[in-house]
């Protein structure tokens, strides 16, 4: 058993199992709950967390990625992102699509034909939603070095786990992408502000259709080569539903930058987040531009 649990959502309408011990990171569906049944949404958020202003920065450079059921209109959120660059990019986690798609037992590229990406602070539910704001999926890359989930592998070896999404058109306005971060921005003590549709708690599974925000500080920034740590404080934390959502930094200016990729954390959501660091794949980003 695991301490750690990934922060997706599955795509077969059921909400998150988060168990004690380790877990795979993508969710399994809890047994004999199905949300659909007992009159809960499927939506959820942040731990601690506040809802995101209308047209703040977080809102307009955060966007959530839906699962389309094939022959329905039906979407589910799986995972959250980040508009990056330019405007038809989307950082998310590799997770996200890997292990879903194995998940749903369909290739990488099936899946990747049911995604779509979308905008605004409310989630919805399906197509016919007068408020969507969607955008299909052109293509995504997966970092290489990203392998299908393996529970031994989390606490021995740096893990890649980030993908980057193309859009099949720009985004609507006044949605906007943030630049990266730098590695001089990753130190402990750094203020991060991440946001996404999480569950606000990982044992009673309450959830909301709202995106939140929530500030913490990193605390571990090299855990990993690839990925570093948060530890929750006061009750706020990231959860399940999160994954491949920002954690952003405030420049000078006060810009936002991307410094990192929610990953994965423990099964409740009340001590450790851990994040894909954003720097360390500089290089590997732009490279995707070419």
């Amino acid at each position: 058993m695991s301490k750690l649990s990934r922060f997706g959502v599955t795509v077969k309408n059921w909400v998150c199992l988060v168990s004690v011990g380790l877990s795979a990171m993508a969710c399994a569906p809890i047994p004999g709950h199905h949300p659909l049944e007992d009159g809960e949404s499927l939506h959820s958020k942040i731990v601690g967390g506040v809802p995101v202003e209308s047209f703040h920065p977080v809102e307009l450079s955060t966007v959530v990625l839906y699962y389309q059921e094939e022959g329905t209109q039906s979407l589910i959120n799986f995972c959250g992102g980040t508009l990056v660059i330019d405007s038809s990019r989307v950082l998310s986690a590799a997770h996200c699509f890997m292990d879903l798609a194995l998940e749903k037992g369909i290739s990488l590229s099936e899946f990747i034909k049911n995604v779509w990406v979308g905008f605004g602070p409310h989630l919805v539910e399906s197509l016919a939603d007068p408020k969507a704001q969607l955008i299909r999926v052109q293509s995504v890359q997966v970092h290489h070095a990203y392998e299908l989930f393996d529970q031994k592998k989390i606490e021995t070896q740096a893990l890649a786990d980030i993908s980057l999404i193309k859009l099949a058109s720009s985004v609507p306005l006044p949605y906007k992408p943030v630049f990266l971060a730098s590695s001089s921005d990753l130190k402990e003590g750094q203020e991060i502000w991440v946001a996404g549709f999480g569950l606000t708690h990982g044992f009673m599974h309450k959830k909301t259709d709202r995106l939140m925000k929530v500030n913490l500080e990193v605390k571990n920034p090299f855990f990993s080569s690839y990925q570093f740590l948060s530890k929750a404080k006061m009750k706020k934390s990231t959860c399940s539903g999160d994954s491949g959502g920002p954690a952003f930094i405030k420049n000078e200016r006060g810009e936002l930058l991307l410094l990192g990729i929610v990953s994965w954390g423990d099964a409740f959501c009340s001590i450790q987040t851990a994040y894909t660091s954003v720097p360390a794949f500089e290089e590997w980003i732009y490279n995707q531009f070419l």
